[in-house]
């Protein structure tokens, strides 16, 4: 995450990315369920901006844990992110932007969608969250 107020340094690219040439995933492989969920954004009657985010649906992913980097801007305190690649049955709901909830961890944000990989009828995401 490069750009104004940021450390500079290259976090690391992109989350590991499974094995596109390898067999498709078997749906035991999916163990990790993570509710998807959508954001809505609206005006509150004092003028202000709340975003409510709305569960769609349940994925069961394979995750791979991927590297952490930390991220540094002006003014603000040092923060840590991490982030993932995971592999779940395609869904048109997930799309960038969105966000996965797995158990009480911290929200993972959907920076990545990739229909076409590992095989039809499963996408796979590229995921980050502040750790």
């Amino acid at each position: 995450m490069t750009g104004p107020g940021s450390s500079g340094r290259d976090p690391g690219g992109e989350a590991p990315a499974p094995d596109a040439q390898g067999p498709p995933p078997l749906i035991g492989a999916l163990r990790t369920p993570a509710q998807l969920q959508t954001a809505t954004d609206s005006v509150t009657p004092f003028g202000g901006r709340t975003r409510l985010w709305t569960s769609v649906t349940t994925l069961w992913l394979a995750l791979t844990p991927g590297r952490s980097f930390e991220v540094n801007e002006p003014g603000l305190p040092s923060r840590r992110r991490t982030r993932a690649a995971a592999i779940a049955r395609d869904h048109p709901a997930a799309v960038r932007g969105a966000r996965l909830v797995i158990g009480s961890e911290a929200p993972w944000r959907i920076l990545d969608v990739s229909h076409r990989a590992p095989t039809r009828g499963f996408m796979t995401l590229t995921l980050e969250r502040e750790t």
